[in-house]
């Protein structure tokens, strides 16, 4: 009872030999992997999973792999449940990732994630944390992975690639602490201190388990303290931009 991982999609690794569905795509383009059309950046390995999101396509277009001798039978639990994923995308939306069980969950309260994509026209890696779900009813027995590239309206056609597929154990709040950015106390019960080594901060982006923003601030500072006081319990993502670029790091409410 475990997952199939890494999933690299290169010659007799993991993914090779996959087929995916796909669905609320007008018309319904076939995944392919194919050449890595940009070895640069994080990501120069030889092949990549192409997606392609139709303008005519709904905003929840997605493709899914559902045979469990490709992915395999599992259910979630510390050592697996984070999913990262490296993505290219020529434009910024919300990426959504679901994993389900033989015929979906129901009741299906573990629903999509969403994270968005900070970067364009460069290999990104991207991270969901379906750990609050561990010892849930719809944790267990798990099949199919449905990946939702492109969650928003579209006026064109666009092509995005996937690569890098990995599940690992649930990460601490210190793994997601940078070089750039510092943030303390964390956990913390009502506010968090951003505090940049040298660049100025231009933006603190806050994000829940789903992916939703629930606080976005712009301190044009190298230092800046958050309140969160508000805010329900839990894990968030915060995602810094600097003129270093966007980094994230992982912030606990208690």
């Amino acid at each position: 009872f475990s997952q199939n991982n890494p999933v690299d999609f290169e010659p007799g690794g993991v993914g090779s030999d996959w087929t995916f569905g796909s669905f609320a795509n007008n018309p319904d383009p076939i995944p392919n992997i194919i050449t890595n059309p940009d070895q640069s950046g994080i990501n120069t390995s030889a092949n990549v999973l192409e997606l392609i999101v139709t303008a005519a396509g709904e905003d929840f277009a997605g493709f899914f792999s559902s045979n469990p001798d490709f992915v395999g039978l599992f259910t979630l639990d510390a050592s697996n449940s984070t999913v990262t994923i490296k993505i290219w995308k020529s434009i910024i939306s919300d990426v959504g990732f679901k994993i389900e069980g033989n015929n979906g969950n129901v009741p299906n309260d573990m629903d999509e994630l969403k994270v968005p994509n900070t970067l364009v026209n460069q290999w990104e890696e991207i991270i969901f944390d379906f750990s609050p779900y561990i010892g849930s009813t719809q944790a267990v027995n798990l099949r199919t992975i449905t990946f939702f590239p492109d969650f928003a309206d579209r006026d064109q056609d666009r092509t995005i690639y996937i690569d890098d597929i990995t599940f690992s154990a649930a990460l601490s709040v210190n793994e997601f602490q940078s070089s750039t950015f510092k943030v303390f106390p964390n956990p913390s019960i009502d506010t968090w201190t951003v505090k940049s080594n040298k660049s100025v901060i231009s933006s603190i982006e806050l994000l829940d388990i789903s992916g939703k923003q629930v606080l976005l601030v712009n301190p044009n500072a190298t230092e800046f303290t958050m309140d969160g006081s508000s805010l329900s319990q839990g894990m968030y993502i915060a995602r810094i931009t600097s003129e270093k670029g966007v980094e994230t790091i992982k912030l606990l409410k208690e």
